[in-house]
């Protein structure tokens, strides 16, 4: 790390300074005097000064600087984060100190249980200046997995301590005091974790906890790749709703990695486990129109996967930022391919669908981000009524039972334009994020690619209309589909599936007056639903303004 502004020598004093009163709290633990207190003590201000002098150098470097390089930006983000926690560690040693105080006696703590926990955090402390200033991830995991073992050390002490205060045999006082100076040592071991994954920050560029750290490393084991992990490229990719870690993997020189890159995406095992079986079952059925698997990874409680980046440009860029020949193109692919998708999948017979039930799902998540148009209640204004959110919500739940889809496809399950990669060399689409996918109604990709065209807060009157003819396009395409498999109560389901999607859409916009677009939308669809489902005529009969899919900016 070079020494900007005196920053590097003052983030050595710290560091040192750490070391230094860890090591004096180890002697007093093991030999209280008063002399070795009394300089743990007078040090604290000093180590609280160094902080606040590390803060405003980097700071007024980052003013000053405004043209400064990404890795010199995260050098010095790294560098305010580890300060922090070695400032957070020198609290705790007074903390100790303190608690010292009010030990009866010592012997209850044993030096076979606190030695160990001071000789991982002081040989920690060792690797954070050699471990940033080398961009060392060896050295980084090292102080990371510090916490692990703390955290094991810890909990033998506290069953050794409980088992002493059940049988009675140790005064309680004395027991839980104990407790508290080995619980202290136990979370210096999460400040190191943070001081290790600001340092993998600073080395990569990007944010990344250590189990997510060491799940891309096993993924990447498993996928062939032979390079050293130091020779990775890791670009996070942020805006998944889904809770899932994603991310652009390129190798930076040795190992073997495909020529666009990979891309990596880790969560929860049940989501990546469905991922994985919906992504080999599209490359059996449609091969290449969704990523090659490369590698896989499973823990206890974490999944992972490698799967290939696939080149081109997102549907949801593609329609605002490219010409119009090449968006035109772009449908006609995607229609075709759509359609191939469906006519390969279909299985007659009528299936039920749940779109209420979806949106009840989801109801509460909308309600805490805009309780204004969730939580309306019912309003009578005469003879007029006007239901209650839920309660019409609970309607048309009751109405759809009655409504049947006449045949299941394979479905995307999340047909969001940013779901969509169309490659113009090729002229071919293909897809992503495949973890809802299965047999259903082909409305809910129709109605769920409708409205993630409509909900772009984009209020420019030319690409407005742009995003409004993707959306009349593709709308067209469906009804004469529809008409083709004589669909007759295809403008029902929709009604029910766009409904659901304006709804749900609602959490995710800000914008008052465009979520109450929206919100407006799907209350008039419900509100037709119910109306409709009153006087008991067939769903055939039932249909809905096409204008309530556009917007107008």
């Amino acid at each position: 790390m070079d020494n900007i502004d005196g920053i590097r020598e003052n983030f050595k004093f710290i560091v040192t300074e750490t070391q230094t009163q860890v090591n004096r709290i180890h002697n007093f633990v093991k030999s209280p005097t008063c002399e070795v207190y009394e300089k743990a003590v007078n040090r604290e201000s000093y180590i609280n000064n160094l902080k606040t002098i590390i803060e405003n150098k980097c700071y007024a470097y980052i003013h000053t600087h405004g043209d400064m390089d990404t890795r010199s930006l995260n050098r010095i983000r790294a560098v305010l984060s580890i300060t922090a926690n070695l400032e957070r560690i020198c609290d705790v040693c007074i903390n100790i100190l303190e608690q010292m105080d009010h030990l009866a006696e010592r012997y209850i703590l044993r030096n076979s249980e606190y030695a160990p926990m001071f000789q991982v955090i002081e040989e920690s402390l060792e690797q954070v200046l050699p471990a940033l200033e080398g961009s060392n991830l060896s050295k980084a995991l090292h102080i990371c997995r510090s916490e692990y073992i703390l955290d094991a050390l810890y909990r033998t002490s506290f069953e050794r301590l409980t088992d002493l205060l059940n049988a009675g045999r140790e005064k309680a006082g004395n027991c839980i005091t104990a407790v508290f100076i080995y619980r202290y040592l136990e979370r210096i071991g999460d400040m190191l974790l943070n001081v290790g994954e600001a340092i993998l920050f600073s080395a990569l560029g990007q944010r990344i906890k250590i189990e997510q750290f060491d799940s891309l490393q096993q993924t990447l084991e498993n996928s062939g790749y032979t390079g050293a992990i130091e020779n990775i490229n890791f670009q996070a990719i942020w805006g998944s709703r889904s809770g899932c870690r994603i991310g652009k993997v390129e190798s930076a020189g040795g190992g073997h990695m495909p020529e666009h890159g990979s891309l990596y995406k880790e969560g929860m095992p049940k989501k990546i486990l469905r991922e994985k079986e919906n992504l080999e079952k599209w490359n059996t059925l449609f091969p290449g129109s969704v990523p090659r698997i490369f590698g896989h990874h499973e823990d206890v409680d974490r999944a992972s996967l490698l799967i290939e980046f696939l080149s081109g440009c997102g549907f949801d860029d593609l329609i605002i930022l490219r010409d119009e020949e090449t968006v035109a193109d772009a449908f006609r692919v995607l229609e075709e391919t759509v359609r191939h998708i469906w006519e390969k999948t279909l299985l007659p017979g009528p299936i039920a669908v749940d779109y209420m039930q979806q949106l009840q799902q989801r109801s509460d998540e909308v309600r805490q981000v805009h309780p204004e148009f969730a939580g309306r209640s019912h309003i009578t204004v005469g003879k007029a009524y006007v239901h209650s959110v839920q309660s019409l919500i609970e309607q048309c739940a009751e109405y759809e039972k009655s409504v049947h889809a006449p045949f299941s496809v394979l479905i995307h399950g999340d047909f969001n334009t940013n779901n969509i990669i169309y490659d113009d060399q090729e002229h071919a689409v293909r897809f992503i994020d495949l973890y809802r996918s299965k047999q259903n109604d082909y409305v809910q990709d129709i109605s769920v690619f409708l409205v993630s065209n409509f909900r772009r807060p984009i209020f420019d009157t030319t690409l407005r209309d742009r995003l409004n003819r993707g959306i009349a396009e593709f709308y067209s395409w469906a009804l004469q589909f529809a008409k083709e498999k004589k669909d007759g109560c295809i403008q029902a389901r929709m009604a029910f599936a766009l409904a659901r999607s304006f709804f749900t859409s609602v959490r995710f916009e800000l914008n008052q007056a465009f979520a109450g677009a929206m919100f407006m939308r799907a209350a008039f669809l419900l509100e037709s639903i119910n109306a409709h489902g009153q006087t008991g005529s067939p769903w055939e009969t039932f249909s809905f303004p096409p204008d309530l899919l556009y917007y107008t900016a």
